[in-house]
């Protein structure tokens, strides 16, 4: 008759190194395993899926080629790739970018520059 071992830490540490390496070997993100907060990129955020953007709303070629990425790449929250609607998403959103560039530091010579976003694709409701 067979009979288990208990497993020891030894072994519990093992399996969790190989599947650490496994997840990683395989294209892995330690940002994937965390749900999304709304005001950073998403979990699925890649940059080459994303358009440079400037504070204006996107325009219909931006949105034209964000579908098209987010078709390919999927939406930066969620993942879903099946979509028939997409919204251009500002990273970081404009009220988080105009906060930003409100502080003090950004009022002084080098340091000014505008907080730069991008527009990522995001599945609609």
């Amino acid at each position: 008759q067979f009979q288990f071992e208990q497993p020891t830490v030894d072994d519990a540490l093992r399996a969790a190194a190989c599947g650490v390496t496994a997840y990683a070997l395989l294209g892995g993100r330690p940002t994937s395993l965390t749900p999304s907060h709304l005001a950073s990129v998403g979990a699925f955020g890649r940059r080459r899926a994303s358009l440079a953007a400037s504070r204006n709303y996107a325009t219909d070629a931006q949105r034209k080629q964000l579908a098209s990425l987010g078709r390919r790449f999927g939406c930066h929250t969620c993942g879903v790739r099946s979509s028939v609607q997409w919204i251009a998403d500002h990273q970081p959103p404009q009220k988080i970018a105009a906060l930003r560039d409100a502080r003090w530091w950004k009022r002084l010579p080098f340091l000014g520059a505008p907080t730069a976003q991008r527009f990522y694709p995001q599945c609609a409701p």
